[in-house]
Order: structure tokens, then C-alpha cells, then sequence
């Protein structure tokens, strides 16, 4: 028996382990439904938008390749236009769009899928492309006609072409009659229904819209007036007069257009008794009228999504953010943000990272490319979007970031910010600084021909060769100025003399390497820690992130401007009793002042100081330019050094920029280029003048107009050397004189010469 339990056993074993074995068909799922969701083409504007499918339909866009649009050119039948083309009026369009199943369904034949386009199956055709499917959308007729009809109003309006919603736009017909005023458009023999302009309407075929008028002598008028809104054309208060029979009135909906995004229409006050009581009423009440009546339109606030504050996490920490961290492990959640849920569905839905495209979760990081966090969101119904980058932040491990855009509208009722993550660690690549080589930066030389390489390990230039590195090239050239407009890809073009030019680089690291900690400030590269070999004095000018690595731009050295070692600039004026505004400087030809010899209009090309700061690239605040010099004073003089044409003056040093005076020469003690243009300054501190200071005469002189004064100080009257002598303008005013010798005590002569026609001589006591 128990012999018989164990074979019987045994068989049942034998018998589960079969059926376990036996191979399992898993049914496909046959997709008989798709719907897809655009924005269709609307006049004027471009086709550069997403076309999504619906979460239901079982199948996918595989890339932006497959979607294609297609125009009726005439003679020529359909052709692709790409998405950056001005949709145009009354021309045909169609869209094809290929549609990829997802793992586990399949197309049937397409009489048993049922397709629509934003909810609907117009204009919309299958064909069968195993495994895919081909959708196409037509689009007709792009726009409708509107005409316009002054009813007895003289002018004209121009036909407008629509399609979609359109706005009434401003009358422009001049009054049909006496008293006459423009009272809204009616469409067609409908005077029932009238637009106000900047109302919208649906078009569906081509209509012609009727100027409406009233009489304004006319009693029993109620005036809508909407006090939120002044018209800068008039600098009145919009307004809409509508004449009603005396009796009961239903009141409409606000005629006037919201012109704040935050505001909405509510209800109208009315003081239907004219005794200063106002009521409120709501479109659709009834009221009695009896006379002319205002009513006044109220609107409320809606609830504003203007801030928000996202928060990031990554499984592993921060620590875990380095070369090969899969980009699902990070998630992100809403820290602060009122009115404001993510997309449902975590990872690839509410949030991804994204290089140039869009990662899966199971995607590495690496060292050599730059990420983003996307986040996508909706706005709670009936809230107003006011949503800026500044006011969007993501906390967590990435830390305190500001969004890097706007955010994007989706058009599905979601939106996109984007913000630009910290660099990816790796193994530290031990460098001082990355040192690029160019060659081929010579006059006369073709500029596509420019190459440029890396000297740095781990570090390379990434692109194929000169172009545009929005195509995949790897640096190009910009003329005068770093700005999109000055790029020069021209194969023709050569490098000419005293021009400045641009170079940008695009670069990347090696994969799982990285840059040292001191290349990095508040997450951006430290611009000065790149150089250029193969020219003398190029300057890093900008460095970028970009979703393939970084651009560094450098400025190159004017080809064929002279390199000055040293100049010699000379002080004119510099002397006991001159004013420091009579100071003049004589510079060499290698220098420049743009043609000017003093320092007129307060635009400083030098000046003299006596409490100087060394801030050469700040604001000056020079001695006034009457200022007496004096002896035993150490005055400061600082001057722009310009570079004349074909002249270089950015290796000069302190010690080799001389200054000469009267009183001696002496050399620069600062030299520093200006922070905003492209010029320098130089410091001197000026030698001082020996001996014990004069001493100054002031006083106040009064003459019969305006003009230039000659002030001197004479010992008699019989004398025609003064002693000292200044010369002022104005009708009125005060004067210095000064004197820098010693005078005995007695009485002298002050004379006023007016424009060397009238002189006056009068007695002063000097000394005791």
C-alpha cells in the first residue's frame, strides 16, 4: 500500500510539472481606437508644435521625424514644408503622422480602428503601414472671409481673413448720420445679437458683419461702462451705449474684453432709481428702465499660481549624482506651490532629466554631457497662471536652483520648467587650467580654415570641424562683437587687420572625468581658467553650458596692431597758482583722445585728484576745474591710455608709462583696463611742488552782462604786470587769485577789464 501511495504520487508530480512546462500564448491587444491632439494650423504662425497621443491608445510618436507636414503648392500638388513655416491663408494643408504600437498591441486593418484629431474623425485618413500606422489630417480651407458693411456709415474696412476664433477689431466707419454713434457689429439680418469690438467668435463659413448706430438724442440708453480700462487713443473709459425700449431689459454678459489675466467679469452695479443707490446685478437679471442708465462693471480677483517651489530627491543623496547614477533615481515632489499639482505618473511624466533628448530611467549619467530637470505641472482650474522663471525654485539635494525658462505651455492644459542641474562628478582631472591651441589666425588667411585643438588630457574639442555648432560643428568665428548676427560661415571670407574677432569653442570632458572644484563658481566655469595658445593676448570672454558639454568664447588679439612696450605722455599746466581745469596733456602718435584736448562736458579723458581710491574701473570724482594748484600738495592725476589706430595697448606695465611735468617725470603706479569699454587707465602720483605755498585772494565782482572778466592784481595803478591774474565768466560771480610770492603790507589795485572794453581800478588793504 504504501508502495502503491508513493508511485501514485510520483505521477501526480510528474503530471504538474508537464503542465508547468507546457508553452503560455499571451494574447496581443488589437488597437482599434487612437486619438491624437494638436494645435491646428493657425494663419500667420508657425507648425512648430507637439502633436501627442492619447494615454489610451496603445501606441507612440517615436521621434519628431514622424511627424511631417505637407502644403498644396498648386502646380507642383503637395510638398513638405518644415515646422518653421508661415502657415498662409487659404491654402490647404495636411499633416501625416506615423504611429508606432507599444509592446504588447498591434494595428488591424484600418476599417476596424477608429482615429480622431482632437475629438474629432474630420479631415482624417488611415493607411495600414505594418507595423505602423499612417494617420493623416487635412485641413481644407485655412481661414474665412469677414467683410464689412458701414450701413450708411462712410469709409471703408478691409476684408480679414480668419480662421478659428476672430475678434471684432475697432470701427473705422465715419458716422451714418447727424447724432449718430457707432453702436456694435451685427452679423448678417441678426440685430438681436451684436459684438462689441475685441469680442471673439467662432468662424465656420464667411460672413459679413454690419456697423450698428444709434441715435444718441434718443432717451432710455443704458451705458455700459467698464472703469477698469482707459483707452490710450481717447484717454476715456470704454464705453457701450445700448438703446432699449422703455419697459424691462435683460442684461447681457460684459461686452468689454478682459484685459488683465488675474481679473474676471462678475456683475454689474446699477442705480436703476437715479438716487444714488447701487444695486448689483448679474447677466441675465431683469431690471426696468425708465431712463438713461449706467451700468458699471465689477470684476473679482481670481486665486493666482504664482510661486512655486518644487523639491528634488535622489535615492542615494547627493553623493549618488556622479558618472553611471541612473536618471530614474531621482523623483520630485511639491514643496510650495498653491494651485499647483504635478503630472501624475512620476518619472517621464511629472519629471525627467533630459540632455538633447529625453532620458529613460534606466539612462546613466555621464561627466561629459549637461543635464536638465524637467518638470511638468497643471495650474488648478479657474486660477490665473502667473508663473515666471525667478519665482519657480527646486530644493532638495540639487539645492537651491531658479528655473532655467519660462514656463512652457503644453497646450493640454500642462506645463514645462526646466532647470539646469549641477555638473556631474567623476574622476577629477588633475589640471591648473585647460590650454586650447589655434592655428591658422593670420591676415589674408580663409576663416573656415581656422583649426583648433586641446592640449588638456581628458578634455576635447567635441564637433565636426568649422560651422555652426547648432549643426554639430566644433567652433566658429564671429566678427566685431560675440552675437548670433556677426557669425562667419562664409568659406570665402578672410581675416583682415585691426578687427576684432570672436572664437568659440564647443568642448566636452571625457566620459567620467571631471573638472576640479576650483573650475567651478555658483556652478558656473571660471572663465579664466581656459587659455588660448597659438595667438598672443586672446582673452576668455564667455563661457556657456550646452546639453553636449560647454562653449568657451575667447576674443582674439587684433591681427597687426603693434604691441606698445611703453609710452611718454606729457602734463601741460601743472604749476603753482594754474587751475587744475587749464591742465592739459600732450600724448604720442601711438595714442588716442578720439580728437579731444581737455576735458569739456565733465567727459574726463584725465583729470586731477587730491583723495584718490584706486579704483581705476569705477566713477571719478575729480578736483573741481578751479581748483588752485598750490605747493607742498600731493595731487593724484589719472588718464585714459586709448590706443591709436593700429596700436595695442593692453601689455603695457606701470613702470613703462611715463608721465612728464615741470616739476619731473614719474611712472605710472596703477594701469588697469576699464570694466565696460576697451580702454585703460593710469594712475600717477603726481611729484610735489616745492617750497611753502602762496597764499589766495577771493572776493565777489559784479559787471553790466555776461561775458569773460580778466581779474588782476597790480601793485599800482600805473602798473601792467599783475602779480597774479584770473579770468571768469558771467554777469555776476566769485574769483580767486593766486599768489605765490611774498608781498609786503599796504594797499594794491584789483582791475576788472570787461571783454577789453570797460576797465575799473580799485584799492584793497593786504596785510595789516
Amino acid at each position: 500500500m504504501k508502495q502503491f501511495k508513493t508511485m501514485l504520487m510520483g505521477a501526480l508530480f510528474t503530471f504538474v510539472l508537464l503542465v508547468i512546462l507546457l508553452p503560455v500564448t499571451v494574447q496581443a491587444r488589437e488597437i482599434n481606437g487612437v486619438d491624437l491632439i494638436f494645435t491646428p494650423p493657425v494663419i500667420g504662425k508657425t507648425l512648430d508644435f507637439d502633436v501627442i497621443v492619447g494615454d489610451e491608445s496603445g501606441c507612440i510618436i517615436e521621434s519628431g521625424f514622424d511627424v511631417t507636414w505637407y502644403k498644396d503648392w498648386g502646380a507642383s500638388g503637395y510638398q513638405k514644408c518644415d515646422v518653421y513655416h508661415t502657415v498662409e491663408a487659404g491654402v490647404p494643408y495636411t499633416i501625416e503622422i506615423i504611429l508606432t504600437p507599444t509592446e504588447g498591441n498591434y494595428f488591424p486593418d484600418i476599417s476596424r480602428i477608429y482615429a480622431t484629431a482632437n475629438g474629432s474623425t474630420a479631415g482624417v485618413t488611415l493607411e495600414n503601414d505594418s507595423p505602423y500606422l499612417i494617420c493623416r489630417v487635412s485641413f481644407e480651407k485655412l481661414g474665412y472671409t469677414v467683410s464689412f458693411d458701414g450701413a450708411g456709415g462712410m469709409g471703408a474696412m478691409n476684408d480679414m481673413i480668419h480662421y478659428g476664433e476672430f475678434t471684432f477689431p475697432k470701427n473705422r466707419f465715419a458716422a451714418a448720420y447727424f447724432n449718430a454713434k457707432f453702436n456694435g457689429w451685427i452679423i448678417g439680418d441678426n440685430t438681436e445679437t451684436w459684438y462689441y469690438p475685441g469680442m471673439t467668435i467662432t468662424l465656420t463659413e464667411d460672413v459679413t458683419v454690419y456697423a450698428n448706430w444709434i441715435d444718441t438724442t434718443q432717451k432710455h440708453t443704458v451705458t455700459f461702462l467698464d472703469y477698469y480700462t482707459l483707452d490710450p487713443e481717447t484717454n476715456e473709459y470704454p464705453t457701450d451705449i445700448r438703446e432699449v425700449s422703455a419697459g424691462t431689459y435683460t442684461l447681457p454678459d460684459t461686452p468689454f474684453p478682459e484685459t488683465a489675466g488675474w481679473l474676471e467679469f462678475d456683475y454689474w452695479e446699477i442705480d436703476t432709481n437715479n438716487d444714488r443707490i447701487y444695486e448689483i446685478y448679474y447677466p441675465g437679471d431683469t431690471i426696468t428702465v425708465g431712463c438713461d442708465l449706467t451700468a458699471y462693471i465689477h470684476r473679482r480677483e481670481l486665486p493666482t499660481a504664482s510661486r512655486a517651489v518644487f523639491k528634488a530627491a535622489l535615492s542615494g543623496g547627493i553623493d549618488s549624482y556622479k558618472q553611471g547614477m541612473p536618471a530614474g533615481l531621482v523623483s520630485v515632489s511639491i514643496d510650495e506651490a498653491p494651485h499647483i499639482t504635478l503630472v501624475e505618473g512620476g518619472y517621464g511624466h511629472g519629471y525627467w532629466i533630459q540632455s538633447s533628448d529625453k532620458l529613460l530611467g534606466s539612462d546613466t549619467l555621464s561627466t561629459s554631457r549637461h543635464y536638465y530637470l524637467y518638470i511638468r505641472f497643471r495650474v488648478d482650474e479657474g486660477c490665473y497662471m502667473a508663473l515666471i522663471s525667478h519665482n519657480i525654485e527646486l530644493t532638495g539635494d540639487f539645492g537651491r536652483l531658479t528655473a532655467s525658462s519660462d514656463p512652457r505651455d503644453n497646450g493640454d492644459g500642462t506645463y514645462s520648467v526646466y532647470f539646469s542641474l549641477p555638473h556631474v562628478t567623476g574622476r577629477v582631472i588633475r589640471t591648473e587650467t585647460v590650454t586650447f591651441v589655434v592655428n591658422g589666425y593670420e591676415a589674408g588667411q580663409k576663416v573656415t580654415d581656422i583649426k583648433v585643438g586641446c592640449d588638456t588630457q581628458y578634455i576635447a574639442v567635441f564637433g565636426s570641424g568649422y560651422g555652426s555648432i547648432y549643426e554639430g560643428s566644433s567652433h566658429v568665428i564671429y566678427k566685431n562683437s560675440y552675437s548670433s548676427g556677426n557669425a562667419i560661415y562664409d568659406g570665402y571670407i578672410t581675416f583682415e587687420i585691426l578687427t576684432d574677432y570672436y572664437l568659440l569653442i564647443n568642448f566636452t570632458q571625457a566620459n567620467g572625468y571631471s573638472l576640479p572644484d576650483s573650475f567651478w563658481k555658483d556652478e558656473k566655469l571660471v572663465k579664466e581658467k581656459f587659455i588660448l595658445n597659438g595667438v598672443t593676448g586672446a582673452e576668455p570672454y564667455r563661457i556657456d553650458k550646452t546639453s553636449g558639454g560647454y562653449t568657451v568664447i575667447f576674443k582674439l588679439p587684433q591681427i597687426g596692431a603693434e604691441k606698445l612696450s611703453s609710452v611718454e605722455l606729457t602734463l601741460n599746466g601743472y604749476e603753482e597758482g594754474r587751475m587744475t581745469g587749464l591742465a592739459t596733456v600732450t600724448i604720442p602718435e601711438t595714442l588716442s583722445f578720439y580728437g579731444r584736448e581737455d576735458n569739456i562736458n565733465g567727459e574726463f579723458y584725465y583729470f586731477i585728484d587730491t583723495d584718490y581710491e584706486s579704483d581705476l574701473g569705477g566713477d571719478y570724482a575729480s578736483l573741481p576745474h578751479n581748483t588752485v594748484l598750490t605747493r607742498g600738495v600731493e595731487y593724484f592725476f589719472v588718464s585714459r591710455i586709448i590706443p591709436a589706430y593700429g596700436y595695442d595697448v593692453s601689455s603695457l606695465k606701470p613702470e613703462n608709462i611715463t608721465l612728464n611735468t615741470s616739476c619731473g617725470s614719474c611712472t605710472a603706479i596703477e594701469y588697469e583696463k576699464d570694466r565696460n569699454f576697451d580702454f585703460y587707465w593710469a594712475l600717477f602720483a603726481l611729484p610735489v611742488m616745492e617750497g611753502e605755498p602762496g597764499f589766495t585772494i577771493s572776493g565777489t565782482f559784479t559787471t553790466f552782462s555776461d561775458g569773460e572778466t580778466v581779474i588782476g592784481l597790480y601793485r599800482t595803478a600805473a602798473d601792467t604786470t599783475p602779480i597774479a591774474q584770473t579770468t571768469v565768466s558771467g554777469k555776476t560771480g566769485t574769483y580767486t587769485l593766486y599768489v605765490n610770492e611774498s608781498l609786503t603790507p599796504g594797499r594794491y589795485i584789483v582791475r576788472i577789464s570787461k571783454k577789453n572794453h570797460v576797465t575799473r581800478d580799485y584799492t584793497v588793504q593786504i596785510g595789516s
